[in-house]
C-alpha cells in the first residue's frame, strides 16, 4: 500500500526495506536484478544508471534510483563466471496506481 508515500529499497541480497507510509505486503521476498559476468582472469568495472521509470497501470510511473550492486564498482573474474546482483529504490508516491509495474535498465560491464 502506498500510504503517505515513501519508498522501497530492494538491496543486491533481495532484502525489501520501506520507508515513509509504504506498508510491504508478505507475499513474498523482493528480487534483486541477476546477470553473470563470463571471461578470462581479469578485473572488470561496474556502470550503474543513475535513475528510470517503472511503468505500470494506465501507464503510470514509478522512479528508480539509487542502484548498488555485488560486487560493488570492480569485480575480479579468475578464469570463470561471476554472479552480479543489483538492487534500488522505488519512490511511491501516495497516489500510486496498485498493480504490476515493470521497466528496464543498462548495466555497462568494462573488462580491464
Amino acid at each position: 500500500m502506498a500510504g503517505t508515500g515513501g519508498s522501497v529499497t530492494i538491496t543486491p541480497a533481495g532484502v525489501r526495506n520501506a520507508s515513509g507510509g509504504i506498508v510491504l505486503i508478505a507475499s513474498g521476498p523482493g528480487s534483486a536484478a541477476r546477470f553473470t559476468v563470463s571471461g578470462n582472469a581479469t578485473t572488470y568495472s561496474i556502470a550503474l544508471p543513475g535513475t528510470g521509470a517503472l511503468t505500470g497501470p494506465g501507464g503510470k510511473s514509478m522512479a528508480i534510483g539509487t542502484f548498488t550492486s555485488t560486487p560493488s564498482g570492480i569485480g575480479t573474474l579468475a578464469g570463470g563466471n561471476q554472479i552480479v546482483t543489483v538492487g534500488a529504490t522505488l519512490t511511491v508516491t501516495s497516489q500510486q496506481a496498485p498493480g504490476s509495474y515493470s521497466g528496464a535498465f543498462i548495466i555497462q560491464v568494462d573488462y580491464n
